[in-house]
This record gives C-alpha cells, sequence and structure tokens, in this order.
C-alpha cells in the first residue's frame, strides 16, 4: 500500500465518521426535541387525569350524601303518611260508630212512635 492509498483510506474513514456523527448528532435532536414535547404532553395529560379524578371523587361523594339525605328524607316522610293514616282510620272508625249508634237511635225511635 502506498502512501496516496493509505491517505485516500484515512480520508475516506474520516468522510465516512463525520457523516455518520452528523447523522446520529440529527437524529439525536430529533428524539431530544420530540421527547421533550412527549414529555411536556405526558406530564400535560397526568395532570388532567389527576384533575379528572378528583373530580370524580367528589361527585361521588357528593352523589352519596344526596343519597343518604333522600332515603333519611323518604323515612320521614313514610312515617308521616303512616301516622296520617293511622289517625284518619281511628276518625273513619268513630264516624261509623257514631253513625251506626244513630241508625239503632233512629230505629228505636220508630219503633216507640
Amino acid at each position: 500500500m502506498t502512501r496516496i492509498e493509505l491517505a485516500l483510506a484515512f480520508g475516506a474513514a474520516l468522510l465516512v465518521a463525520a457523516a455518520l456523527g452528523w447523522a446520529l448528532g440529527a437524529l439525536r435532536a430529533r428524539i431530544r426535541r420530540d421527547g421533550g414535547e412527549a414529555a411536556r404532553a405526558m406530564a400535560d395529560l397526568s395532570r388532567r387525569l389527576a384533575d379528572a379524578e378528583e373530580a370524580r371523587d367528589a361527585l361521588e361523594a357528593e352523589a352519596e350524601a344526596r343519597a343518604v339525605a333522600l332515603a333519611a328524607a323518604a323515612a320521614e316522610t313514610e312515617t308521616t303518611l303512616r301516622r296520617d293514616l293511622a289517625e284518619r282510620t281511628a276518625e273513619l272508625e268513630a264516624a261509623m260508630d257514631t253513625v251506626g249508634a244513630l241508625r239503632r237511635e233512629i230505629e228505636a225511635l220508630r219503633g216507640a212512635a
């Protein structure tokens, strides 16, 4: 191998190394740029997910509180209605007893007259 061939081989090797270095540098820059955007997007998505979970938990707690309040109101309403029904039934029985007594009294007065 002559001096010129050796110089050409080294030159070609340096040229290939420089081209490979440039290509790897460009690839690295692209990965870093895309990676930064991806990291920001992932952080934003993570923050939005955490906010959505907090909102869901708050809504579940509110729904549970409303369900408890509705159950208590329904129980109170049922108790009131049962009490009113018992009162009306007692009043009706008393009225029917009075009507029966008045009918008997009327029949007795008709029989006496």
